[in-house]
């Protein structure tokens, strides 16, 4: 697909440049999420691709290329404006991007990330870059998804077991095919590893790789030996033990997660139980996992089984941790299927160890820019007709009032990131928003470890 980056906005902004007020010489857009029904925090991540995309810049072609689309496609263009920003740039946009370090979490309401026009004759060019930086809510989204699950998972840790670090892979990435391309995947994937260390997509290990540097390489996520469907159904409907057996022959020691539900979930579970001495005496964890059914009913049942032919033992808490053995639940998996199963184990007196929970579309695919409720907007304009804070207040919709003015954010006394206004802002104010871009030179790099740290992940 095209890299022309000319042609990486909404159609409509191509021909903004016209309708701007004479003398338009400075303009400043912020990024913020608003408040939503979602999360009143967030995780920010998944910045710096995008500036490393953006430093790639543009060439005479792309805008000769540009031109011609524009032009079939039946909205104006700036060829003179782009090719005087070529000539005074040198293919280069003349902006500067703060934002938040990557890895911050951030309430909602106050600005992620700023664009600001640095040479009077571009100050169009922070909104016609909104498209582009927009993305970012993607990675945001899904890093602040896996942070409120992880949240729920180290909350019912405490509650029935003796230390948290299974925490760390309960949540297991499932999502690389129910997402619309590789690239998604990659994003979202390594957006999840922010919070977590399980996944089954492998796009996102080189993704971090390639724009996040660390010491972990592609052990950054880690996943295990697992059947599937297929590798029973090949066996024939009377096959399925014989399956069980030559999976279990093939990982005599190490962690093993069987599909168990290809014809009968409860038959399946019971040849498992048989089982027990054999996974016992060749050093194998056995992980169940069912895959339809209602999610509460089934994990429980599951649970129950396991206990009784592998037994379990009791932590300092008073709850009961399967021996040798535990369930993964990845089918029809959201945020409330967890709390309710977690609840429904404490209730029966099982630690949350007993289970890790995959989530493939619920955890890449089944978010969009309204779930934190993104917007970007411009804020302050210089020109011949006016010069001060700008923004939309619109009556039917209150919530959609934006913030007027050159906007920042900050750290409070309370250590607390908070909106300011910099034109009434003392002197002394001091940004929590770094550099990334000023006209091609790339400012800030992050690498993933520092990332996890920030984003507090359980180590």
């Amino acid at each position: 697909m095209s890299q022309n980056l000319l042609l990486d906005t909404d159609s409509y902004k191509q021909g903004h440049f016209q309708f701007y007020p004479p003398g338009l010489s400075y303009a400043s857009s912020y990024l913020e999420a608003r408040e939503n029904d979602f999360s009143d925090s967030l995780v920010f991540f998944g910045l710096t691709p995008i500036i490393k995309r953006l430093a790639q810049g543009f060439t005479k072609n792309d805008i000769y290329e540009a031109s011609a689309v524009c032009q079939e496609h039946g909205v104006p263009f700036n060829k003179a404006g782009w090719l005087k920003m070529y000539s005074d740039h040198g293919g280069q946009f003349p902006v500067l991007i703060r934002a938040l370090p990557e890895g911050t979490r951030a309430p909602v309401g106050v600005p992620l990330l700023i664009t600001e026009s640095t040479n009077p004759e571009y100050a169009w060019l922070p909104s016609w870059l909104e498209t582009q930086l927009m993305r970012v809510w993607y990675p945001i989204t899904v890093a602040t998804k896996s942070a409120l699950v992880k949240h729920i998972l180290l909350a019912a840790a405490k509650r029935t077991c003796d230390n948290t670090d299974h925490v760390r892979y309960q949540l297991h990435d499932f999502g690389s095919r129910g997402v619309s391309c590789p690239e998604q995947a990659a994003i979202g994937g390594a957006a999840h590893l922010t919070q977590f260390m399980g996944t089954d997509t492998m796009t996102a290990l080189q993704f971090i790789q390639q724009n996040y540097p660390t010491q972990a390489g592609l052990a950054v996520g880690h996943s295990v030996p697992a059947t599937e469907h297929s590798t029973v159904t090949t066996w024939g409907r009377n096959g399925e033990q014989a399956s069980f057996r030559h999976a279990l022959e093939q990982i005599p020691n190490g962690i093993l997660s069987v599909v168990s539900d290809t014809y009968n979930l409860k038959e399946a579970v019971q040849f498992w139980c048989s089982q027990s001495e054999a996974v016992t005496a060749q050093s194998t964890r056995l992980v169940v996992r069912p895959d339809s059914g209602d999610p509460v009913a089934t994990v429980l049942y599951c649970v129950h089984a396991l206990a009784k032919a592998f037994g379990t033992t009791q932590n300092s808490l008073g709850f009961n941790e399967l021996n040798n053995c535990s369930v993964i639940q990845g089918d029809g998996i959201d945020i409330e299927q967890i709390e309710d199963i977690l609840s429904e184990l404490e209730k029966n007196k099982f630690a949350s160890s007993n289970v890790v929970f995959g989530m493939g579309a619920g955890l890449l695919q089944k978010v969009n820019r309204d779930t934190l409720r993104f917007a970007y907007k411009t804020s302050y304009a210089h020109s011949d007709k006016y010069r001060g804070p700008v923004g939309k207040d619109p009556t039917t919709d209150p919530t959609k009032k934006q913030k007027m003015g050159l906007v920042d954010t900050t750290y409070s006394s309370a250590d607390r990131l908070v909106c300011v206004y910099r034109q009434y802002a003392e002197s002394t104010l001091t940004s929590a928003l770094t550099p990334y871009y000023s006209c091609g030179e790339v400012s800030s790099y992050y690498d993933f470890d520092s990332i996890r740290r920030a984003a507090s992940l359980v180590l």
